[in-house]
């Protein structure tokens, strides 16, 4: 899963699918790539005890605490929606979104699991 990630990652694939977005006084473009996602995670430095993870093509993203409005209203803004049942925020990286009713385990199982910084990152 590791080489296929980092084959993504490294030729920046992206997938079609492209939405606009509006916050208050502001309009951002979701981003819609693995690697804009996971990019934009890393630079927001969320620090060592929130856990990003990607689950099959999604990017999931797990805080000790609830973070505070600024940090959710960002998270929204770049694509991210808050995945109660699952206790994480997910992002979709452009594939299109399907309710799944399986729990968080089966579903790392059947695509596979990776933590962020075990990918590639230029």
């Amino acid at each position: 899963m590791i080489q296929y990630l980092n084959w993504l990652l490294r030729d920046n694939r992206t997938f079609a699918w492209s939405d606009r977005v509006k916050g208050k006084n502001m309009e951002t473009t979701k981003l819609t790539s693995m690697v804009q996602v996971l990019t934009w995670v890393k630079a927001q430095g969320f620090g060592t005890d929130t856990a990003v993870e990607v689950v099959g093509r999604w990017v999931w993203i797990t805080f000790p605490t609830k973070p505070d409005d600024e940090i959710r209203t960002g998270l929204g803004l770049v694509g991210f929606h808050w995945n109660g049942k699952r206790g994480c925020w997910q992002h979709p990286c452009g594939v299109p979104v399907h309710h799944s009713p399986a729990d968080s385990w089966s579903l790392r199982e059947k695509y596979g699991s990776v933590r962020a910084e075990e990918l590639a990152l230029a």
